[in-house]
């Protein structure tokens, strides 16, 4: 049986979970999960054999590639549709085969909370290969979501005897990011700002309603992404980009466009074959131009921000730079910044994967 299981989010699903199947190390489920003791020795001993998974064949080389794209790309735009069509049709456990790229979705909560057990030291989301093909081609610095080793044992063949799950990079990130995004006592010091933006999300959603006589929403996708890009802005970049100021604020739409525009391209590109490693084609040309943008505004505002510590610190000789006491009432960006552990580019691409993650999210 394939091993090495590795979670992978569609985007806009709500009843399903994915797990993308490595196509490299072969050994059995049931020895990766041994080594969790939470899983009972009985269940993966009883496991049936991964070829009996059942799923939508669709057609050779490209999958069920043409019910996702028929009726003006119907299941492609409403994933979470598709993957409970097919929970309902195959069960609660089935395979599924986008492009080249093969997935098994689980649809019980209890089985997800498994594979989360099983994850180890180093979790392997998996790549996203068009986000780390553009990083790979423009020489961008990888974030949280981008730096996995598995890229490189999977599509460049490249092992150099490491484990796939094993992810230091990653590690690093996370190391220095999570101090400020997951202890309670941090997150609640963003109450205010994010409920600042609720405010106003509220009265985009009463004035859009307002605008139509039947009272409803003309593009409640829209709100909520907006909402959620003004929300995750705040917390990274300690300011209101200003998506929902009327008119909104230039550089803050720029940056919300390129957003929704990449989610819109990558699931284009998700659905066939990387041929953009080798050919640039003019969608690919797009794409790298609307990651450029983002790069250039999230530099801008790590930028801005370390301009704005410097003068702190040279202001007030006592804030060290690389002191643990002075960052304990830091904003999130500032604090990494004064860590002094990662790059600026680096920051920048972490900054870009969380935002586009709190967003789609």
């Amino acid at each position: 049986m394939l091993s090495s299981l590795r979670r992978f989010s569609f985007r806009s699903s709500i009843v399903t979970a994915s797990i993308r199947i490595n196509r490299i190390v072969y050994q059995s489920t049931a020895e990766v999960l041994s080594d969790n003791q939470k899983v009972g020795e009985d269940e993966f001993l009883k496991a049936k054999p991964f070829h009996q998974i059942p799923g939508p064949k669709g057609l050779p080389f490209i999958g069920p590639v043409y019910e996702l794209l028929k009726n003006d790309r119907y299941y492609q735009k409403k994933m979470h549709r598709y993957l409970q069509m097919n929970g309902e049709k195959y069960g609660p456990i089935f395979k599924l085969k986008i492009g080249q790229s093969l997935f098994v979705c689980i649809h019980k909560p209890e089985d997800m909370v498994k594979v989360f057990q099983a994850e180890g030291k180093y979790p392997n989301r998996g790549p996203n290969v068009p986000w780390v093909e553009y990083r790979k081609q423009n020489n961008k610095s990888n974030g949280l979501l981008t730096s996995s080793r598995a890229y490189n044992i999977i599509f460049e063949n490249r092992c150099n005897g490491l484990n796939v799950n094993e992810s230091e990079e990653w590690r690093k990130f996370r190391s220095v990011m999570d101090k400020k995004l997951l202890k309670v006592k941090d997150v609640t010091a963003y109450s205010e700002r994010m409920n600042n933006v609720v405010t106003d999300f509220i009265t985009l959603i009463k004035n859009n309603q307002n605008e139509n006589v039947d009272g409803e929403i003309t593009d409640l996708k829209d709100c909520l992404y907006k909402w959620s890009f003004e929300t995750i802005a705040a917390v990274l970049y300690n300011r209101r980009l200003g998506t929902f100021q009327d008119p909104p604020n230039a550089l803050a739409q720029q940056f919300y466009q390129s957003v929704c525009s990449m989610f819109t391209i990558t699931g284009d590109l998700f659905s066939v074959p990387p041929y953009y490693k080798y050919i640039k084609t003019k969608t690919w040309k797009e794409y790298c131009r609307i990651w450029d943008t983002m790069f250039q505004i999230a530099g801008q505002l790590v930028n801005e921000e370390r301009s704005r510590l410097l003068q702190r610190v040279n202001a007030d000789s006592n804030i060290s730079k690389h002191s643990i006491n002075s960052t304990k009432e830091m904003d999130f960006l500032e604090y990494v910044l004064s860590r002094g552990e990662l790059s600026p580019e680096e920051i920048t691409g972490n900054a870009i994967d969380i935002m586009i993650g709190g967003v789609d999210t």
